[in-house]
């Protein structure tokens, strides 16, 4: 297996522990859907995570890998207990319990990973949220 899928998981359920939570798994910096994003960040990112949802998990759906690249579908549940930032903007705690599936696309170099190429179902994750109006155009 190019990446422990099992432990990277188990890194992301768990709210960092410092900055170099990453550290083991993660090259510093590591490319983000292009963007250079330091352990640092990538440690914010996750606390900011673990604010928004409490008794957060991943389930892994499926896995396929090729070429020192690893390609993961899993699914994000957790209860939505803080605020959350997303593209339509800051979401106050709802206390629903949602679900996201997310593919993330590993490229690993030297036993770490270099870059990831995350793609999530934000729209059906604010859905769960009850966070979107959806009007249907009168004529």
């Amino acid at each position: 297996m190019i990446v422990d899928l099992t432990r990277l998981m188990r890194l992301w359920d768990v709210p960092p522990s410092g900055d170099r939570h990453f550290a083991e798994m993660y090259a510093d910096p590591v490319r983000l859907n292009g963007r250079a994003v330091t352990l640092s960040q990538l440690a914010a990112m996750s606390r900011a995570l673990h604010t928004a949802f409490d008794g957060q998990s991943r389930e892994i759906l499926d896995v396929f890998e090729a070429d020192g690249r690893s390609a993961v579908a899993f699914v994000l549940r957790g209860r939505h207990v803080g605020p959350l930032t997303t593209r339509i903007g800051t979401l106050p705690p709802t206390g629903r319990t949602v679900e996201a599936t997310v593919i993330d696309l590993f490229t690993v170099t030297d036993g770490l990973i270099t870059e990831v190429r995350a793609v999530s179902d934000e729209l059906g994750m604010l859905a769960g949220l009850d966070a979107l109006s959806l009007r249907t155009a009168q004529p």
